[in-house]
């Protein structure tokens, strides 16, 4: 079967698993390419939550768009181990590569959160 579908009720409506120390960072895989283990490509949803900031160490290369910000949002800081920090905006495109360490963190009111789409070389469920 060439063509996958997964309908908005199951992929973007659904709640992913928690992933992280902090318990405010949620990411599942929707689909997961059929190639050979090293050359698989995921996708999927993140959201994260106002707390504690994720960091989280890339062992793969990944592609995020910034789907949504809650109302309760005020920023959405995307930063490096560089000292590169961006104030991420609805439809922001970034690319994280292979090796490289990324700090994600909600600034807002109670309740506020992002969504975003991955997609990322590597197997399913290797958050």
């Amino acid at each position: 079967m060439p063509l996958y579908h997964n309908p908005a009720t199951s992929a973007w409506a659904a709640t992913q698993p928690a992933i992280g120390p902090n318990g405010n960072s949620y990411l599942g895989d929707v689909f997961t390419s059929e190639a050979p283990v090293e050359q698989q490509m995921s996708a999927g949803f993140y959201e994260q939550r106002t707390g504690t900031p994720l960091v989280y160490a890339y062992d793969y290369d990944e592609m995020k768009v910034i789907t949504y910000l809650s109302p309760e949002v005020e920023h959405f800081y995307i930063s490096d181990e560089e000292g590169t920090k961006v104030d991420a905006k609805q439809f922001d495109v970034f690319y994280f590569k292979k090796g490289c360490t990324i700090t994600f963190e909600v600034v807002g009111k109670e309740g506020a959160y992002v969504k975003n789409f991955f997609t990322g070389l590597r197997p399913a469920d290797a958050a």
